[in-house]
C-alpha cells in the first residue's frame, strides 16, 4: 500500500501511509462490529415485541375464560379488562380496534357480544402471530 501511495504523490510522508495502514483495517473492524450489534439489537426487539404479544393474547384469553366461569366477578372482569389494556399498548391497529370493542361490551356489561367479539380477536390475534412467523420465516431464507 506505501508503493501505490506513493506512486500517486510522492510527497507523502511515509510516516503517515504507515498510519493508515493500521488505522483502515481498525476502522473497517470497528463498522463492521457496529452493524453487526444493531442488526442483533433490532432481531432481538422483535423477538421481545413478538413473544409478548403472544403471551399478552393468551392472558387475554385465561382471563376471558376465568371471567365466563364466574361473570358476577367484578376482580375478574378487571383482570380482563387489564389484561385487554396491556395487550392494546403494543398490538398493530387492526387487533387494538376489536380489543376496544371487546372492552366497550365488557364494560357496558353487555354479554351477548362476548362470544363474537372472542371469536374476532382470536382471529385477528393468529393473524398477528402468522405474520410474525411469516417474517421471521422470510428472514431466515435471506441467510
Amino acid at each position: 500500500m506505501v508503493e501505490v501511495i506513493q506512486s500517486i504523490s510522492p510527497c507523502v510522508n511515509p510516516s503517515f501511509v504507515a498510519i493508515l495502514e493500521i488505522l483502515l483495517p481498525c476502522a473497517s473492524t470497528l463498522i463492521g462490529v457496529i452493524i453487526g450489534a444493531s442488526l442483533s439489537r433490532k432481531a432481538n426487539e422483535k423477538q421481545n415485541r413478538e413473544r409478548m404479544l403472544a403471551e399478552f393474547y393468551a392472558e387475554i384469553l385465561t382471563n376471558y375464560a376465568n371471567y365466563g366461569a364466574d361473570p358476577k366477578s367484578k376482580e375478574k372482569r378487571f383482570q380482563l379488562i387489564a389484561s385487554i389494556e396491556k395487550a392494546m399498548l403494543i398490538c398493530p391497529l387492526e387487533t387494538d380496534m376489536v380489543l376496544k370493542d371487546l372492552r366497550r361490551a365488557i364494560l357496558n356489561e353487555s354479554g351477548s357480544g362476548y362470544a363474537a367479539l372472542i371469536l374476532e380477536f382470536r382471529k385477528s390475534a393468529c393473524k398477528d402471530i402468522d405474520g410474525f412467523k411469516k417474517q421471521r420465516r422470510k428472514g431466515s431464507r435471506l441467510l
